[in-house]
């Protein structure tokens, strides 16, 4: 992941943005990025 990426997704949730992103598809149970960044709702 662009580590540069995370200080926008804060951004965006202080705008009022919701994010959303897939938690994977790899049929692991571990949420991958960006879908496990603390400001991103993981969809999936």
């Amino acid at each position: 992941m662009i580590e540069e990426l995370v200080p926008l997704y804060a951004e965006a949730e202080k705008k009022g943005i919701i994010v959303c992103a897939a938690s994977g598809n790899n049929g692991s149970s571990q949420v991958s990025n960006p879908a496990s960044i603390k400001n991103v709702i993981a969809v999936g």
